[in-house]
């Protein structure tokens, strides 16, 4: 709890079918977690998504489909048996302005109706800029990964949208690309 925000803590993992799968659990399991990854950072060397639910089952995880249908590496690859392991899949502020609002939000809600799970906004903030330009308002006080799952699960919260999601989004992309141009980040 930082003054009335809740912040749990997640990882993007990159898997070799493609994709990104979220991981969010307590700080000590999310070390644990990364730990085993280490050496599977490149391409060549990236976990199966098999592979990474097996190694997490010991662990208390929410697990999240990141943007499941972004073009360059889609979640539409992997299999039902896998798919269907997923919490949530991702409606993402980056590709609803990409893709366009109505069409990805349909897109997202039937994939995840089709394997049981729930949608959750993901706003994909690799910079500050994009804060909040989706968000989730939970109906009830979650203190835990457990509690956060049942949430989801009830679909006791609500999905809000920034009305500056472009603005927020295409800020971010350019202030990155400018970083990586003038200093390599």
């Amino acid at each position: 709890d930082v003054e009335g925000f809740k912040v749990f803590p997640g990882m993007e993992v990159e898997i070799k079918e493609g994709g990104h799968i979220l991981l969010v659990a307590n700080r000590v399991s999310l070390r644990q977690i990364r730990e085993q990854l280490n050496g599977c950072e490149s391409e060549e060397e990236f976990i199966s998504a098999l592979q990474l639910f097996e190694m997490i089952k010991v662990y208390e995880v929410l697990k999240i489909g990141a943007h499941p249908f972004r073009e360059s590496n889609p979640l539409t690859r992997l299999g039902d048996k896998i798919l269907s392991e997923f919490d949530a899949f991702d409606l993402n502020g980056k590709d609803l302005n990409t893709y366009g609002l109505a069409e990805m939000t349909a897109k997202v809600h039937e994939f995840a109706n089709r394997y049981g799970a729930a949608v959750v906004n993901g706003s994909d903030t690799h910079h500050p800029l994009q804060i909040g330009c989706v968000v989730n308002k939970f109906n009830a006080e979650c203190n835990t990964i457990a509690a956060l799952r049942n949430q989801i699960k009830l679909r006791a919260y609500s999905r809000h949208i920034s009305p500056c999601l472009q603005v927020k989004v295409r800020a971010a992309i350019m202030v990155k690309k400018l970083l990586r141009e003038k200093f390599g980040l």
